[in-house]
């Protein structure tokens, strides 16, 4: 062995040495910088428009209002949904594990024997499957609000690489290129594919779901139905649900004010439902993944439960980025690299 390939065997095993070192520094932060790159694909044509008001001069300034338009958007209304949830949630399973009863329980308890009236030999066990979903609830997601602290230091870790990858987003993409051992040509091409998917994939199945969810919440504190908020959330998932979506919680929240006799009310949630909440699903979603990539709702759901159990909350959208970034490849191999052969 001469000299020369000494120095590159040398060279190899410090390379692979200090990058496993560095994939474990930054681990702990991957979920964070992942979610940040997302939000900043996301928000870029805001941060583009912003940027040329200031005719292309000062980016920083450009970012951090970005990101106040970011927070006001998303953040701060999901924040405040998302505890008013958490607490309804609470208050719901103490009344239903109260042995005393409660209007509640009692409401559903006319509605299972209305039911069982209704389709004689079925069994309807509403409050004992409300029981265990809040069980699964406890058990899975209790600990998104236990750690405060470590919430906070994400949040702020997540606000500063958000920044960052708005103002220097060209110079990383530069970077990346520069890094790849693909021709330049394929990189880019791998790249727009990927911004693409992520727009489309979060843009119109995510953010769809979450005004749905929103929407839904609204419609339901209006015309008097309890845990709104709650049931807000609950939407925001089964709208991911092909051929069921937000039916599967506007439907029994009408029967609810029915069979509690309140029929204006029923009626007033259902022509909510499907006027106000339909009407996002039918003109809005087309018109936002129109240049993008199809998957299929069902994959979307698996990838966001799958992506909620591994990563935490911040699964919710790095579940489907995941499952965007395996169909981009697979359509870049196809498109691309078959031409070579």
């Amino acid at each position: 062995m001469n000299n020369h390939q000494q120095q590159t065997y040398f060279f190899l095993i410090l390379f692979i040495i200090i990058g496993i070192l560095g994939f474990f520094i930054f681990l702990p932060y991957l979920s964070i910088l992942a979610v940040s790159a997302t939000f900043a694909v996301i928000f870029r044509p805001a941060y583009t428009k912003i940027l040329s008001a200031f005719k292309d001069k000062h980016p920083g300034l450009a970012a951090f209002l970005t990101i106040i338009i970011a927070i006001g958007i998303i953040f701060v209304p999901l924040v405040v949904f998302g505890f008013a949830a958490f607490g309804e949630a609470k208050n719901l399973y103490l009344q239903l594990t109260d042995n005393g009863g409660s209007g509640i329980t009692h409401t559903l308890k006319a509605i299972e024997y209305q039911l069982s009236i209704l389709v004689p030999g079925v069994s309807f066990k509403f409050i004992e499957y409300i029981k265990q979903f809040f069980t699964w609830i406890a058990q899975n997601l209790g600990g998104i609000f236990s750690g405060i602290t470590q919430t906070v230091v994400s949040i702020f870790l997540g606000l500063i690489a958000f920044y960052y990858f708005l103002k220097d987003g060209k110079k990383f993409t530069e970077t990346l290129i520069n890094l790849s051992p693909l021709p330049d040509t394929y990189d880019k091409e791998i790249l727009e594919r990927l911004e693409i998917a992520v727009n489309s994939v979060i843009k119109g199945t995510l953010v769809i779901a979450l005004l749905q969810g929103i929407l839904t919440g609204i419609g339901l504190a209006i015309f008097g139905v309890p845990n709104s908020a709650l049931l807000g959330s609950i939407t925001a998932i089964s709208a991911l649900l092909p051929g069921i979506g937000t039916a599967l919680t506007l439907v029994p929240a009408t029967l609810f004010l029915f069979f509690s006799g309140k029929l204006s009310a029923a009626l007033g949630l259902a022509i909510w439902g499907i006027v106000i909440v339909g009407l996002i699903d039918n003109f809005l979603r087309p018109y936002i993944i129109e240049r993008g990539i199809r998957i299929h709702p069902f994959l979307i759901l698996i990838s966001v439960l799958g992506g909620l159990s591994f990563f935490g909350i911040s699964g919710f959208l790095l579940g489907p980025l995941v499952l965007s970034l395996i169909f981009t490849l697979g359509e870049i191999h196809s498109n691309l690299f078959k031409k070579i052969d």
